[in-house]
């Protein structure tokens, strides 16, 4: 299983003592997604300069409703960071966005996907990897594992699809022990529970 550690800013890549253990590192926030693309091109750069090149780095795109302008602001993100891969949400728009970014070799990631279908098209479409939020599925009294287990399953009924599964929105070890079980691709959480991952309770 993978590590993707949620970065809030850059910094939390210092205050993680976790941090190097960690295979990909998140900044699709909205707080993030709010940048400007020049800001984020800096952060990505100085993120860059961090992390081993191998690293996975998500980010939100500015603009999702201009295809052009979207593919436009993925490219120059791509370039600060070729290890760089935009997130996208379940829309219309953005699904037909998908093949204009396989088009120019572009990693593109759904956040959050919350269902099996969802899944399925945007699997079909491309993309690298399914963000699942058990901590909203939470909210809405929906049993996340239990979604996440029936994609697991769907995805790989069909090995063509090279989609990773990732559940994010993780808010305590049973979330992490679960997502094991059910076999994730990787584990989205925060940099304060990612050193708590060493401890035995399930707080």
């Amino acid at each position: 299983m993978k590590f993707i550690l949620d970065c809030p800013s850059s910094n939390e890549i210092a205050e993680s003592r976790l941090a190097y253990l960690a295979d990909g590192f998140d900044f699709s926030s909205k707080v993030n997604n709010s940048l400007t693309t020049g800001e984020k091109v800096k952060m990505l750069e100085k993120v860059a300069k961090k992390i081993s090149p191998e690293k996975s780095v998500f980010i939100g795109l500015q603009n999702t409703t201009d295809s052009r302008a979207s593919v436009a602001e993925a490219l120059e993100l791509s370039k600060a960071n070729p290890a760089a891969s935009v997130t996208l949400n379940a829309t219309l728009a953005n699904l037909e966005l998908c093949n204009s970014l396989l088009a120019k070799g572009l990693s593109f990631s759904l956040s959050p996907c919350f269902s099996v279908s969802q899944a399925l098209l945007f699997a079909k479409a491309g993309a690298n990897y399914l963000f699942l939020p058990l901590g909203k599925f939470d909210d809405m009294a929906v049993n996340g594992i239990e979604v996440v287990a029936e994609v697991r399953g769907v995805l790989d009924n069909y090995p063509n699809f090279l989609t990773n599964l990732v559940t994010r929105s993780i808010r305590n070890l049973i979330h992490v022990n679960e997502s094991a079980k059910i076999r994730s691709d990787a584990i989205c959480l925060s940099g304060d529970l990612f050193n708590k991952m060493i401890n035995s309770s399930f707080i």
